[in-house]
């Protein structure tokens, strides 16, 4: 999943800071993050099973997270007090 974020990074390296790393996280599908998940072993995505809500917590949890990394960037590179 972080790889696939990074590698969109590269791609989108042209383009404005903010704009770069808006569209490599919406390139992280809901697969995507199923299989970092699974390979971390958190409970509730292993093998095909529905996802629980601990599992939705933690996908939600990350997508919060990497949101802020990018608020925080993008106000680190503008000036702007986020």
């Amino acid at each position: 999943m972080f790889g696939k974020y990074k590698q969109m990074l590269r791609r989108y390296r042209g383009m404005e800071m903010s704009e770069a790393h808006c569209r490599a996280l919406l390139s992280i599908s809901r697969s995507d993050a199923r299989g970092y998940f699974r390979h971390c072993k958190v409970p509730g995505v292993l093998g095909h099973e529905p996802v629980e809500e601990e599992a939705a917590a933690a996908v939600h949890y990350l997508t919060a997270a990497a949101a802020a990394s990018v608020v925080s960037l993008v106000a680190a590179a503008t000036g702007v007090a986020a």
